[in-house]
């Protein structure tokens, strides 16, 4: 696991090589800290938790505002909005 910051504030989660239930409890515990408005991005390479991950972030009160995926690896910008 990597937590970086870009430039413009936004985190980066970086949870390649995690898989199913590691994955998803790393996180929601990485959401938890987030506060209202902010946004961040969580890159893993598990496509069998790429769907529950989309809808689960959706189910919570996140916006994706960008979900991109290619060789092999997931990308979700997120925003927290409620």
């Amino acid at each position: 696991m990597k937590l970086t910051e870009k430039e413009d504030g936004v985190k980066v989660l970086d949870l390649q090589g995690y898989s199913d239930y590691v994955l998803q409890l790393t996180i929601n515990n990485f959401l938890k800290k987030m506060e209202l408005g902010d946004e961040a991005e969580i890159v893993f390479d598990d496509p069998d938790s790429y769907e529950a991950i989309e809808i689960a972030l959706r189910m919570q009160g996140y916006t994706i505002l960008d979900n991109t995926a290619g060789d092999g690896t997931y990308r979700l910008r997120l925003r927290r909005k409620r």
